[in-house]
């Protein structure tokens, strides 16, 4: 087998555990979950059957449960003995102070009584390196799989994150090194995707980002429609003034999405679905026929550059499902639809950024 090793440094803290939420556990099923989102956002081809088989791209890399297709064509490893500092968060917490609105799961309500639950989580500023073993195969076959590994791991490394509440910054992740021994085709290709992280000023840093992502659309066909989230020239990044400390820069990320939900209350549907309203006992859901959650187009990341943390808003292009409104009380009741105009919330809440100080940064200005 051919290897892959790669470094990640945690720029916020990441709850990330196994089936004991009380201990902070590097769970590899759920990075690989990680891994598979950004394949799928970036390759347009993610679920087309290749030629002269019964296998889709996406199934060729990451494996199927579908029967005798088996293991994808990588095996993932966490290296050994990696000690990694973590806490548990119970209640109020100093590190985590005004960032209540993005840590609300560390509470739960029962019989209208507040219970403190306990969650593990790494600190951040630490490394953690992560092995990966592609399996041999035919040249066609290894080219178009190291593609698909090397965009994954990249774009995670870049504006990916892990663990709960990764869509509002935690868990953020910055790649920091990777590299493969006696592979001169897969490190041609590392070579060709820079680092943004090595870099001391945003400009830079989107600068070095748009030049890997014009590498990646030249990798992967472009999609011909929207079925979910992907990353293309139609994404935007909304950037302010970094803060000094992970905690400030998501303090302004949270202040900024709950301004946006308190002054424009039915826009905030286009952030996120579903949505409960206990005091009214309804729920805003998607239609049956379109899932059960919607997930939000726009994703927050915080981003470390020097001694700055820089709180980042993505919008992906995302596809938009029917609305409707359920009475939690008497679930048989019909529901009723609801007209949402997505694209103009979501206009909405690009300009309530643009008020708060987040600059949009226009490809066309780095390349």
């Amino acid at each position: 087998m051919n290897e892959l090793q790669v470094t990640f440094r945690l720029t916020t803290p990441l709850f990330l555990s196994g089936a004991d939420q009380a201990k902070a556990e590097l769970h590899l099923p759920s990075i690989k979950g990680a891994l598979r989102f950004w394949y799928r956002a970036i390759n347009g081809n993610f679920n087309r059957f290749i030629p002269a088989t019964q296998q889709t791209y996406e199934e060729e890399l990451f494996g199927s449960p579908r029967s005798n297709l088996g293991q994808g064509r990588f095996l993932l490893r966490s290296r050994m003995n990696q000690s990694l500092d973590c806490a548990i968060l119970e209640g109020r917490d100093r590190l985590f102070a005004g960032l209540s609105y993005f840590t609300f799961f560390t509470k739960d309500k029962d019989h209208d009584q507040e219970q403190k639950q306990k969650r593990a989580y790494f600190h951040a500023n630490q490394t953690f390196t992560l092995s990966f073993l592609l399996r041999s195969g035919k040249e066609e076959e290894q080219l178009r799989n190291w593609q698909g590994l090397l965009a994954s791991i990249w774009l995670l490394g870049h504006i990916g994150g892990l663990g709960y509440r990764n869509r509002k910054g935690f868990g953020s992740l910055a790649l920091e090194h990777w590299h493969v021994t006696n592979l001169p085709i897969p490190q041609q290709m590392i070579n060709q995707l820079p680092i943004a992280h090595r870099a001391k000023r945003p400009k830079d840093w989107f600068q070095s980002f748009y030049r890997g992502l014009s590498i990646l659309n030249q990798w992967f066909p472009a999609f011909q429609n929207e079925r979910h989230t992907i990353i293309n020239d139609q994404a935007a990044f909304y950037l302010p003034k970094g803060e000094t400390t992970w905690n400030a820069a998501l303090k302004k990320g949270a202040y900024t999405l709950q301004q946006f939900r308190k002054r424009f209350k039915k826009d905030r549907l286009a952030l996120g679905l579903p949505m409960n309203v206990e005091q009214k006992d309804i729920a805003y859901r998607p239609n049956k026929r379109d899932g059960d959650r919607m997930p939000s187009p726009a994703i927050s990341r915080v981003i470390h550059l020097d001694k700055k943390f820089y709180p980042i808003y993505m919008i992906l292009p995302s596809p938009f499902p029917e609305v409707v409104k359920e009475n939690t009380k008497n679930p048989d009741a019909p529901a009723d639809k609801q007209n949402i105009h997505f694209g103009i919330a979501l206009d909405r809440f690009t300009k309530h950024l643009e008020e708060k100080g987040f600059r949009k940064q226009r490809k066309e200005l780095y390349l």
